[in-house]
C-alpha cells in the first residue's frame, strides 16, 4: 500500500478511537461519511491489487480462494474482487486509478461488466481509451458512467459479435423454481435475456395498470395479480384480453434519429429506459412486435423531441393482411395467422408501415429473420422469396389465400342453384 494511502487508514482509526459519533454535528458526520468511502474505495483497491498479483503467479481460481480464505469475504464478492482486477490488466489507466482509491468500485465494476460482453478484438479496441475511462470514472456518478461505458462498449463491438451476444443471452436464460424451507413460499427466479426481460415487464406494466383501473389498489397483490394474469394469458400487452402472446409490450426505446433513417453505426444509442442496450436484431424485432415509444437525441445529448411511432400495422392493415394470408406468410408454413407476428420486410425507417412493406410470420419463422439472419423478400405480385445468409433459397411462394375448399365427398348444390366449379368454394 501506497504510504499515503496508510496514512488515510491510521487517521481513519485514530478518529474512531477519539470521537464519540454520537456528538458529532451535520457537517462532521458528512465529512466523516466522506472519508470512509474514500478509504474503502482505497482497500478495495488494495484487495484488487492482491487478486492481481495472485492470479498472475497461480491463476484466478486461487486467487479467488485468496479472498475467501478466512471465510469473511463471501465467494460473490471475491469473484467481483477478481473482475475488477481482470479489469486493472484490460484497462490498466483504470485499474491503477481503482489501486489508489482515486476511483469507486461500482465504477470499476461497469467496467468489468462492459469487458465481460466483448471479445478480443473489441476489448483491445476499448481498452485504448483506459484515459477517458479513468477521467470519465472520477467525475461522473456511478449510474451515468455506467451509461457512458456501455455507449463505448456498443462502439467497439461489431453487429456480428453484438447478435452472437444476444445468441448467448438467450439460451442462457432459465426457470428456477423451489420452496424456502423457512417461510414455505414457492420462489420461482426467471432468468431472460435484457430484451425479453424488457417486453415481459412493459406487459406487466400494462396488466398492472388495467387492474388499477378496475378499482385495485397499488400494492404487491396487485403486482402479483398482473403477473399472474400476463403468464396466465388473461391479460396482453395493451391491457385487454388475448393469448399469452397478443398484444404489444410497451417499451420506451431511446435511439438516435440516424440509426432510426440508417441503420447502426459506430455511434449508435439504443437502450431501454433502464439502459440495457438493445442490438441489431432485437432491434429489429422489436419493431415489428412492440409498441413503443422513439426519444430523439440531439448530439449534445439533449432531447430533440419525443413521439409515439406508429409503425405497428394498423386494425385495417391487419384485416387485410389476415384476408392474403390464413397461415404464415413464409410460403408452406401452416402456422395461423392469429399466431403471428407483423413483419417489416424492409427495415423500418419511420414511414414504411405500408401494406407493401409487411408480411405476417410466425415466432419461429420471424427469429429466423431477426435473430438467425435469414432473409424474406416480398415482391409486388406478392410473391415471397426466403434466403439463408449465404444467399441460398429456402422457399417461394404466393400468398396462401382463401381460396376454394375441395367439396367433401357426396355434398350436392343447393336446390335450383348451379353447381359451382371445382376451383371455387361452396
Amino acid at each position: 500500500m501506497a504510504v499515503a494511502g496508510a496514512s488515510m487508514v491510521r487517521a481513519l482509526a485514530d478518529e474512531f478511537a477519539s470521537c464519540e459519533l454520537e456528538c458529532l454535528g451535520v457537517g462532521e458526520r458528512r465529512a466523516l461519511v466522506g472519508r470512509i468511502r474514500r478509504t474503502q474505495s482505497l482497500l478495495a483497491g488494495v484487495l484488487s491489487t492482491l487478486a492481481r498479483l495472485d492470479a498472475a503467479d497461480v491463476g484466478p481460481a486461487p486467487a479467488v480462494d485468496l479472498l475467501i480464505a478466512d471465510g469473511s469475504v463471501p465467494g460473490a464478492q471475491a469473484r467481483r474482487e477478481q473482475r475488477r482486477a481482470d479489469v486493472a490488466e484490460v484497462v490498466p489507466e483504470v485499474g491503477q486509478a481503482h489501486e489508489a482509491g482515486l476511483i469507486p468500485p461500482a465504477h470499476v465494476d461497469a467496467v468489468a461488466s462492459a469487458l465481460g460482453r466483448l471479445d478480443d478484438e473489441a476489448s483491445a479496441e476499448f481498452a485504448q481509451h483506459g484515459a477517458w475511462l479513468r477521467d470519465k470514472a472520477k467525475d461522473l456518478p456511478a449510474e451515468t458512467f455506467r451509461r457512458r461505458v456501455n455507449d463505448l462498449a456498443r462502439s467497439c463491438e461489431s453487429a456480428t459479435s453484438a447478435a452472437e451476444r444476444e445468441s448467448r443471452q438467450v439460451e442462457a436464460s432459465r426457470v428456477d423454481a423451489w420452496i424456502d424451507d423457512v417461510t414455505g413460499m414457492g420462489i420461482t427466479r426467471l432468468t431472460l435475456d435484457p430484451v425479453r426481460h424488457a417486453e415481459l415487464h412493459g406487459r406487466i406494466d400494462a396488466a398492472k395498470a388495467s387492474l388499477v383501473a378496475d378499482g385495485a389498489k397499488r400494492c404487491a397483490a396487485t403486482d402479483v395479480a398482473a403477473f399472474l394474469a400476463v403468464m396466465g394469458g388473461a391479460v396482453d400487452g395493451s391491457g385487454a384480453g388475448g393469448g399469452p402472446g397478443s398484444g404489444a409490450p410497451r417499451i420506451s426505446v431511446h435511439v438516435d434519429l440516424e440509426t432510426v433513417r440508417s441503420g447502426f453505426h459506430p455511434g449508435t444509442l439504443c437502450e431501454t429506459d433502464d439502459g440495457v442496450a438493445i442490438g441489431p436484431a432485437a432491434f429489429g424485432r422489436l419493431t415489428c412486435e412492440a409498441e413503443w415509444w422513439v426519444v430523439v437525441m440531439g448530439p449534445d445529448g439533449v432531447v430533440d423531441r419525443a413521439a409515439k411511432v406508429e409503425r405497428l400495422a394498423t386494425a385495417r392493415q391487419r384485416r387485410a393482411l389476415a384476408a392474403m394470408y390464413p397461415t404464415c406468410g413464409h410460403p408452406g408454413c401452416d402456422a395461423s395467422f392469429s399466431r403471428c407476428e407483423i413483419h417489416h420486410v424492409e427495415p423500418w425507417n419511420g414511414s414504411n408501415t405500408t401494406i407493401d412493406n409487411l408480411l405476417p410470420l410466425c415466432v419461429r419463422h420471424h427469429h429466423a429473420e431477426h435473430d438467425s439472419g435469414w432473409r424474406h423478400e416480398l415482391r409486388p405480385d406478392r410473391t415471397v422469396v426466403a434466403w439463408r445468409t449465404d444467399g441460398s433459397e429456402v422457399a417461394r411462394g404466393g400468398p396462401p389465400g382463401r381460396g376454394a375448399r375441395p367439396r367433401p365427398s357426396g355434398t350436392r348444390a343447393a336446390s335450383g342453384s348451379p353447381a359451382p366449379p371445382d376451383d371455387q368454394p361452396p
